[in-house]
């Protein structure tokens, strides 16, 4: 995984030199931000190492999620089902941040109430787990598993976390036990399709803006 490397001033010549360059250095990362977004869909979300993955990788969460937000503004032709598939990673992305009332306007936005043949059949209901955990609402979680299990939802095993989870933890949750979500982002869980949606964070922590 990359790591950002933190720097700072460090003599004079430093210093009367980074006056010179930092307009160039900053241009270039505003050229490298437009070509990311300008990206298509499937290298922008689809994509190891392409569009916002590598912010992820360096764990700047909210930033990854900042990126897909844009995205969104920007790309009009998207597919209804790709909408939604980026409105829940952000969500997710969010989540790690423990940024949960963003993140569950992000999972509410991906609720789908057209036809969208990218996503599975229970699409909406994997959703409302995602946002009830977020929300803190068991017994909305609960509903929403049991209408996954009587459709045979494939990947319930990762409902089933939430739901161990929200008993073990209750309202005390621990600054950093999202080790699981990071986990499957890395293995490849985030790359969906209609028959393995994503799955959802394994925790949702921190501040809450």
């Amino acid at each position: 995984m990359s790591r950002l490397i933190p720097f700072g001033a460090f003599v004079s010549p430093f210093v009367i030199l980074s006056a010179v360059c930092f307009g160039g250095c900053a241009s270039s990362g505003v050229s490298s931000r437009a070509s990311v977004l300008a990206l298509p869909y499937s290298q922008f979300d689809q994509t190891f190492g392409s569009g916002w993955r590598p912010i992820f990788d360096r764990q700047e969460y909210g930033q990854a999620a900042a990126l897909i937000e844009d995205y969104l503004r920007s790309h009009h032709e998207l597919t209804v089902g790709q909408q939604k598939f980026l409105h829940l990673h952000a969500a997710m992305l969010l989540a790690l941040e423990g940024r949960n009332s963003r993140a569950i306007k992000h999972a509410d936005q991906a609720v789908c109430h057209e036809t969208a043949p990218e996503l599975g059949q229970s699409w909406n209901d994997m959703v409302a787990a995602t946002t009830a955990f977020l929300a803190h609402e068991r017994a909305a979680l609960l509903a929403a598993r049991e209408r996954l299990v009587a459709a045979q939802y494939p990947q319930i095993k990762y409902i089933d976390r939430l739901c161990v989870h929200q008993v073990v933890t209750g309202e005390q949750r621990p600054p950093r036990s999202t080790v699981w979500f990071e986990h499957e982002l890395q293995s490849g869980q985030m790359i969906t399709s209609p028959n393995q949606c994503a799955p959802v964070p394994a925790s949702s922590l921190g501040a809450d803006n």
